[in-house]
């Protein structure tokens, strides 16, 4: 069996031991693998490859072919001993094998190769493997007088084999493990978040959140690709990447473990932060990915607060505070974060219902749906909206963008008419009932103030809706005249006021 190190045939040739460790977990087995191969052999002072003065093309000098025959005289001669004799050969060839031994960068090629007995050379049937040497020794038991044994210790992750030999495809290796790494982990902890969230469909509907921590790390081994060294943290951080769902430069939402607590389905992460740590020396790769997850479509938190209010006043006010959390649902390779834009995005979704919310907590006399009161505030860095209302259930208002609306009724009933007449020297004048009353009398004030409309400027009451106002208070009687209306109107600030009186009979 012709063995070759570096492209160099050994001669003689060592015996080859081969053993084969596995590296596990207990939730998917067999995670990689490593072989151990011993090389046992003996170096001849005065024949075999490597010679003293280098490696010789290993060729026959009774045939001109590598092993003409299976006589070990076939083995070159070494005709350049010298003066240095027999130690000093051995001294040297021990320096040569050293030499090939030593890893430069692309590793130690070991082949194992098969014999053709039809031409006599070794052929590409058999085994290749690039190595790491872990240790060389070379006995003393010959006290290297004529001879040296030697015993060398290599290790490489995975093994070649050409098609023609086994079961195994095309230069495949016997284990394809897809990243090459030696221990890894897989830790996660789950914990349902102190608070809860409103959702958009209700803000009674409470739902949990929950936060969790997921580190993966591995160790990886020195692997080559036909001779090509690939680096022990590339099979790390593949390995931890392809467990942790991270490909195109992006993370998937993760199935995560059996947990007790069990994820809602469609549940998304949220506000993932990541930490890389990396060893080169101890080829050691991990991630430490911490995250939330919350209501699908749902990149926001709502905590909402509502107090209803009643004084000795007939209506009730109903004040609603709540303050939006967004969360950041952008990739972890992003350069920008997306939770202002999220909490923006919650809040265009819920804030048409602050009224119903409001209106849900009391039992008659609905809520005037114009705000007694409205803050907003926003905070961008932190990506945080809070919003304040206040309602009461004053009636509805009738005109149009009025933020304020007050109608006042004032009415003077009939009196009797007496004449006064004065006496002179009398120190009160006569007063004298004439038998009859005065008139019905009944004036409306009506004042509002009109927001802003699109074009940022307030616009005067319509005459359809103060008609409306003017017909349910114009008294009922008989005879029924009103004097001359008046109107004030300031379109900068949107005040606007009308009077009128009636004079009636009953």
């Amino acid at each position: 069996m012709p063995v070759k190190i570096n492209d160099v045939f050994i001669s003689p040739a060592p015996t080859v031991t081969i053993g084969k460790t596995y590296f596990q977990n207990m939730q998917s087995g067999p995670i990689g693998a490593e072989y151990s191969i011993s090389l046992n052999g003996d170096i001849l002072a005065w024949k075999g490859n490597p010679e003293s003065s280098g490696s010789s093309p290993m060729v026959s000098q009774e045939t001109g072919v590598l092993y003409g025959n299976f006589d070990s005289d076939d083995d070159p001669i070494n005709t350049s001993l010298g003066a240095e004799g027999y130690l000093g050969s051995i001294i040297k060839k021990q320096e040569h094998l050293r030499e090939l031994l030593v890893d430069h960068g692309s590793g130690v090629k070991l082949e194992i190769t098969g014999f053709n007995t039809i031409t006599g050379e070794a052929d590409d049937r058999g085994i290749t493997a690039y190595c790491t040497l872990t240790d060389l020794n070379f006995d003393d038991e010959t006290r290297w007088t004529n001879t040296c044994g030697y015993n060398a210790s290599l290790v490489t992750s995975k093994l070649t084999k050409p098609a023609n030999i086994g079961l195994f495809g095309d230069d495949s290796t016997e284990d394809n493990f897809g990243y090459y790494v030696s221990d890894a982990k897989n830790e996660w902890s789950i914990s349902e978040d102190e608070e809860l969230t409103a959702t958009i469909g209700g803000h009674a509907d409470q739902n949990k959140i929950y936060s969790v921590s997921h580190n993966v790390s591995a160790v990886g081994q020195r692997t080559y690709e036909n001779g090509v060294l690939i680096d022990a943290i590339h099979e790390a951080s593949g390995y931890v990447h392809n467990v942790i769902g991270l490909g195109s430069g992006e993370m998937t939402n993760p199935s995560g473990p059996f947990s007790f607590l069990g994820f809602p389905s469609g549940y998304s992460v949220y506000n993932r932060k990541v930490t890389e740590n990396i060893n080169p020396f101890t080829g050691e790769y991990g991630i430490d990915e911490q995250f939330i997850m919350g209501p699908p479509g749902q990149a926001a938190r709502e905590t909402i607060q509502i107090s209803v209010e009643n004084d000795l006043s007939p209506l009730t006010k109903v004040s609603i505070n709540g303050t939006i959390t967004g969360f950041n649902s952008s990739g972890v390779q992003d350069g920008a974060v997306n939770n202002y834009e999220n909490a923006l995005s919650y809040w265009s979704s819920v804030s048409g219902s602050i009224y119903s919310r409001a209106n849900s907590e009391i039992d008659s006399c609905s809520l005037n749906p114009v705000f007694l009161s409205r803050a907003i505030g926003k905070n961008t860095q932190e990506g945080t909206i809070s919003y304040s209302f206040s309602y009461d259930n004053r009636p509805a208002n009738i005109i149009t963008n009025a933020r304020t609306e007050d109608i006042q009724v004032s009415d003077v009933y009939p009196g009797q008419i007496i004449n006064v007449v004065p006496v002179i020297g009398r120190s009160q004048p006569i007063i004298q009932y004439l038998n009859a009353r005065s008139e019905y009398k009944r004036s409306l004030q009506i004042s509002a103030t009109v927001s802003m409309d699109d074009d940022c400027l307030p616009q005067k009451p319509k005459a359809s809706e103060l008609s409306i106002i003017f017909e349910a208070y114009k008294p009922q009687g008989t005879k029924v005249y009103y004097g001359p209306p008046t109107e004030n109107w300031n379109p900068k600030t949107g005040q606007y006021s009308y009077n009128v009186e009636w004079t009636y009979e009953g």
